[in-house]
């Protein structure tokens, strides 16, 4: 491979919202990716989708809430280096969700949907992914559109990184 290839895993991120809550996922301890941290809904985006699709799916595939394009809001975008074998670029999104009864329930396959305020998110910092220590704020109150980069080590923390943040005015 030469220096302008590596391989890349598409996913996506996404963080269901209603009120002053965000919806979490405690993953299980036996999980591969991530085992026993605090992340979001998510997953890969197929050969045949975009990232939008792939939102729209792991929403209802991992919670059952039928959401529909609107209901989303492209929050930003995350490349990660160095992370298990191969680079990823995740689509993150923010979609909003009428009510806090999850339709599958709070006990899926991946662990355990959690609803936290950003109050309730600090008493769990020290088990988010690396990731969501840089990015919760964007998560919890908006201000455009962030760009981030970072390189793992490989104990799955971050070493170094880099933000920058878009307003978007439509």
């Amino acid at each position: 491979m030469d220096e302008y290839t590596h391989p890349c895993q598409k996913t996506i991120a996404i963080f269901l919202r209603h009120r002053d809550k965000i919806l979490f996922l405690h993953r299980h301890a036996g999980k591969k990716v991530d085992p026993n941290k605090l992340s979001c809904v998510g997953g890969r985006v197929e050969t045949s989708e975009n990232f939008l699709g792939a939102a729209i799916r792991e929403t209802r595939e991992e919670t059952g809430y039928q959401l529909k394009p609107q209901n989303f809001h492209f929050a930003g975008l995350e490349v990660i280096h160095d992370y298990l074998p191969l680079d990823w670029i995740i689509g993150v999104f923010i979609a909003d969700v009428a009510s806090f009864e999850i339709p599958l329930g709070s006990k899926v396959e991946d662990g355990q949907l959690l609803w936290l305020s950003s109050q309730d998110f600090s008493k769990y910092s020290s088990q988010t992914v690396d990731d969501l220590q840089y990015l919760s704020k964007d998560i919890f109150q908006p201000q455009g559109v962030f760009f981030f980069t970072a390189k793992y080590n490989k104990s799955q923390k971050i070493v170094k990184s880099s933000i920058s943040h878009q307003k978007i005015d439509y």
